[in-house]
């Protein structure tokens, strides 16, 4: 029992690290390169030879990977090695996680890495709320978190902060913890597990972020969640979400701010005319091609979800594919599997985010095998 603790705490902080994109060095996500050398280094030492029970994950983007270089070397498009490299990385990833989630616990697992982030978002929420302290963990390697913006104050207590958490903005902490939160609605198996998992999707709302509250919606929605947890939610959405929000796409873009949605509404546009050409429907702007269309908003392009972006990079058939096999596998795993693959195709996750493959091959593996009780989270 000692031992496989020890293996899902190594593999824990590994995944804790793979989230980490905020964590950057001369462009390299180093804390998310280093999650999965972590990860490749339990596989072996968890197992001399590992072995690999579903390969659904790896065929999916092994697929991908071979219908993109079809289309690239018939219509003759400039490959960009890093971009190349980035979609051999993912083929890694989902080849170390299709291994590892024969080998722990993942319910287990995701409790621990919720448990951690978490823990980073109530300390930096009740520090500023409460004693008017603002922690910056990314300022403390040279980076910074943008927690501040705007004139909106929250009423009564008339200051306001958007926590984040380990990552750069609340928006980022959304993207990489809701799938996580999704996927903990499986294994509800201890009142320590649903406490936290509670916690968590309660931390959704409380970043103030468009897709926080949208995901939580989408985990009430299609999970089993008790009605008190869902009056707690709306009653928090209601005094601190809410408010918030009205502000920033209504009162604070009649004066003129921009709320974020001119460029997503410019993008999809030129992104779906793009898709009805021919070569925008067999591989968009190229898969191994880092060369965009032109559209003349500013912004980052995987801020308009990752459908997409899949759709702008690969193309509308190849997207289609991706979307089609990992949405009727979800279908056929449960309503867990099915949430955290809505989260992630409405999410604004980087499709070459090397934690992918992981969320994945977790939403899609055979959750009645990973459902014991355990010390470590009773």
């Amino acid at each position: 029992m000692k031992g496989n603790i020890s293996k899902d705490l190594l593999f824990s902080l590994s995944f804790i690290f793979l989230s980490l994109t905020s964590v950057y060095f001369f462009s390299l996500q180093i804390a998310s390169l280093f999650g999965l050398l972590l990860a490749t280094f339990c596989l072996f030492i968890f197992n001399k030879r590992p072995y690999v029970e579903d390969f659904t994950v790896i065929l999916i983007y092994v697929g991908l990977f071979i219908v993109t270089a079809l289309f690239s070397a018939f219509f003759v498009l400039d490959a960009d090695w890093k971009r190349l490299l980035a979609f051999l990385l993912l083929i890694l990833s989902a080849g170390v996680a299709s291994s590892l989630v024969t080998q722990v616990n993942v319910g287990r697992v995701i409790f621990i890495f919720l448990c951690c982030h978490i823990t980073f978002f109530y300390i930096q929420f009740v520090a500023y709320f409460f004693f008017s302290i603002h922690i910056d963990y990314l300022g403390a390697i040279g980076l910074e978190s943008r927690n501040f913006g705007g004139t909106f104050k929250l009423p009564i207590i008339n200051k306001m902060m958007r926590a984040s958490g380990l990552f750069n903005e609340p928006g980022t902490y959304v993207t990489f913890v809701a799938p996580a939160v999704a996927l903990s609605m499986r294994y509800l198996t201890s009142k320590l597990r649903k406490k936290i998992a509670y916690l968590a999707l309660l931390s959704l709302a409380l970043t103030l972020s468009t897709f926080g509250a949208i995901f939580a919606v989408i985990i009430l929605a299609i999970t089993p969640v008790k009605i008190k947890v869902k009056a707690l939610l709306a009653l928090v959405f209601g005094v601190f979400s809410l408010p918030y929000l009205y502000w920033r796409f209504f009162v604070s873009s009649s004066f003129g701010s921009s709320h974020g949605m001119s460029f997503r509404e410019e993008f999809i546009r030129a992104t779906i005319e793009n898709a009805s050409s021919v070569s925008g429907f067999f591989h968009g702007v190229g898969g191994f091609s880092s060369t965009p269309f032109n559209f003349s908003s500013s912004g980052a392009v995987n801020d308009s979800g990752l459908f997409f972006t899949l759709i702008y990079y690969m193309g509308l058939f190849p997207s289609l594919l991706f979307v089609f096999s990992i949405s009727l596998i979800a279908i056929y795993k449960g309503r867990a599997s099915i949430s955290l693959v809505l989260i992630l195709l409405l999410s604004k996750i980087n499709f070459f985010a090397l934690i992918m493959p992981f969320y994945l091959v977790f939403a899609l593996c055979n959750s009645k095998k990973r459902l014991p009780r355990t010390d470590i989270d009773e």
